[in-house]
């Protein structure tokens, strides 16, 4: 074995590292087939078959025939130049002698984005009469784990978009560090990556190269981290650096260069902290153990991917993204445990929607739990449940069968607060099933999850099953009515869909149901905040409710920060505070009169898409 002086080594990394180029990645994802239908995470999904004929059609009712529908993906990062549009600065002189002086836009590392406002991103001027140290303050306290779909979005959207800076910002990197940040802490893997592709000075800017490998390992782009530590260390880097070189070295297989690492790291006075020690454990072939995973770092997230480290009872228990889905990812845990880190990761969004699928594909379950998981599933956890249901509506070919696997699944993810993230998982299941009239039972679930994962095209021909039956059955026409709320909010009616049933008749339903006015006030509110007021009959009707009980109020402070934001066109703000407002829970979690706060603050920033489809999760979430 050689020795190594410790000035030595911490100043010459040992040549071993050049064995890190056999190293593999250990997690992949694989991308297949022709994309019509599209999910969260754009893959493939087949179209529905609407032109074969039905498993058990009624003969008073005739089933539908539609041309496939093809959807367009959400907007998403670009690779495309992204040179920003020209800014200008000011004028001379007045009236129609006025001359317009332009100012070319200076990039620079803390203003780039992946997006400029011509491809999809918010507009340059979005940060424009913000303080920096209100966005920094603000930016710490984002919703990073929230389960709401829309949010993410548009968080994501802020983060990523071309902009000038703040005001009273320094330019010296601070801010695109921020921003990479709170992507990577989002489990936005991908797009921190693409960012960091596109900032220039990054290899000089040690925040930066930090950042880019800890965006490595939590991609588990492992090589590419250590080619990044093998740099820094080679100039004398801190204690991060030593300890990712020396999780490198046990990759390499070098035990004996990293256990000496290790022992100068000691000696030099290093903290013997959760991470040296599972080191130390990787090094001696023992099992690291994780008595906690609050507060992690992406190289323990790192260390628990590569090696069969056992995890405290409450691991999954927290509330980071990216450590769910190092749970999620980790073969040698317990299936169980797994599986519940991973619908929470899908639900962040940090667990691609393809690798959430496949964790459901990898729970194992007998013959009989199959050929029978209605009954099994109301036996089973929510988890376990919807694994069991999507296993056996894949394989299934009859097309009532595959929805009621799918129903029964929405069902019982309504119940664990998991509904979007269901849907998301069973949108390739759903996307099979053809709207027909002996499904009109199922057409409520298709819509809610069509619309809901960004794809309300195709719901349009489950409503137009509905609209052709209407007329002729009863459970036709009170599912069409059961959706006018989604229909009304997603702007779905449109004169090829002439509605035989309008808000009135809604409520009139309604109205003999458990629930009914909460429900309609929710409605209302977010009508009435999108800029489509509710007659005041309607809301006569809901009486008044006893204000004698006290009521939960939302932040003062959030509440008026966020109305003066709105008003003073300040967008970034106002989506930040927007999404303090909404917190983790997401439009589910919020009270009808804050979620319509929320919804007229975003529109009247011109974020009216974005502010619609909060709006449309508010109301799948609160039940209509």
């Amino acid at each position: 074995m050689t020795i190594f002086r410790a000035s030595a080594w911490l100043s010459r990394p040992p040549k071993i590292l050049s064995a890190l180029v056999v190293i593999l990645t250990i997690f992949s994802h694989h991308a297949s087939g022709q994309t019509v239908l599209t999910d969260p995470d754009g893959q493939p999904i087949a179209p529905p078959v609407t032109d074969q004929p039905a498993d058990v059609a009624p003969q008073s009712l005739e089933p539908l025939v539609l041309d496939d529908v093809e959807l367009v993906p959400p907007s998403g990062t670009n690779e495309d130049k992204w040179t920003p549009s020209d800014q200008p600065v000011g004028s001379v002189g007045s009236g129609d002698n006025s001359i317009e002086i332009d100012q070319l836009t200076v990039v620079t590392a803390d203003s780039v984005g992946l997006l400029t406002e011509q491809e999809g991103g918010l507009p340059y001027s979005v940060w424009r009469g913000t303080r920096y140290e209100t966005v920094y303050d603000l930016m710490d306290r984002l919703p990073v784990s929230t389960t709401s779909p829309a949010l993410r979005r548009v968080m994501r959207r802020l983060l990523i978009s071309e902009a000038a800076l703040p005001d009273n910002t320094t330019g010296e990197g601070d801010f695109i560090a921020h921003r990479l940040e709170v992507l990577s802490a989002m489990g936005e893997v991908a797009a921190a990556r693409e960012l960091l592709a596109v900032t220039p000075g990054r290899n000089a800017n040690e925040r930066l190269l930090r950042i880019e490998s800890e965006v490595a390992l939590n991609g588990g782009k492992f090589v590419e981290a250590c080619g990044t530590a093998s740099s820094v260390v080679s100039e004398g880097g801190g204690d991060y650096w030593q300890k990712l070189f020396i999780f490198c070295q046990i990759l390499a297989g070098a035990s004996a260069e990293a256990d000496l690492g290790l022992a100068l790291m000691r000696e030099l006075g290093a903290e013997e902290d959760t991470l040296l020690l599972m080191l130390d454990s990787m090094i001696r072939g023992e099992t690291p153990v994780l008595n906690s995973l609050s507060d992690q770092s992406p190289l323990h997230m790192a260390v628990l991917r590569s090696s069969n480290a056992r995890l405290a009872e409450d691991a999954v228990d927290v509330p980071s993204p990216v450590i769910l889905a190092a749970i999620a990812s980790n073969q040698d845990l317990d299936i169980a445990t797994r599986l519940e880190a991973g619908e929470l990761a899908a639900a962040s969004a940090a667990l691609p929607v393809q690798d959430h699928r496949n964790l459901y594909l990898s729970v194992p379950f007998t013959t009989d739990e199959l050929e029978s998981p209605i009954s099994t599933a109301e036996t089973l956890d929510g988890p376990m449940a919807r694994a069991l249901l999507y296993q056996a509506a894949r394989q299934q070919t009859v097309h009532g069968a595959k929805a009621e696997a799918a129903a029964l699944a929405l069902e019982i993810a309504r119940r664990d607060d998991r509904y979007a993230s269901t849907a998301d998982a069973f949108l390739d299941i759903i996307a099979g099933v053809a709207p027909r009239s002996d499904l009109i039972w199922f057409a409520g679930d298709a819509v809610r999850a069509f619309v809901l994962t960004g794809n309300a095209n195709a719901a349009q021909g489950w409503l137009k099953m509905l609209e052709l039956n209407a007329t002729r059955s009863v459970d036709a026409l009170d599912a069409l009515t059961s959706l006018i709320p989604i229909v009304r909010l997603a702007s779905l009616q449109s004169d090829g869909l002439p509605s035989q049933v309008g808000l009135g008749d809604w409520l009139i339903t309604a109205g003999v149901q458990d629930g009914w006015r909460q429900r309609a006030a929710l409605l209302f509110s977010l009508l009435d905040n999108l800029g489509e007021p509710v007659d005041p009959g309607s809301w006569e009707i809901l009486g008044f409710e006893d204000a004698r009980e006290p009521r939960a109020l939302p932040d003062p402070a959030l509440w008026y920060r966020l109305a003066a934001s709105s008003n003073g066109g300040r967008v970034g703000e106002t989506v930040l505070l927007a999404s303090l407002v909404l917190g983790d829970g997401g439009p589910g979690m919020v009270d009808s009169i804050t979620m319509g706060h929320v919804v007229r603050s975003l529109s009247a920033t011109g974020l009216y898409q974005e502010a619609r489809t909060l709006a449309i999760e508010a109301a799948i979430a609160g039940g209509l």
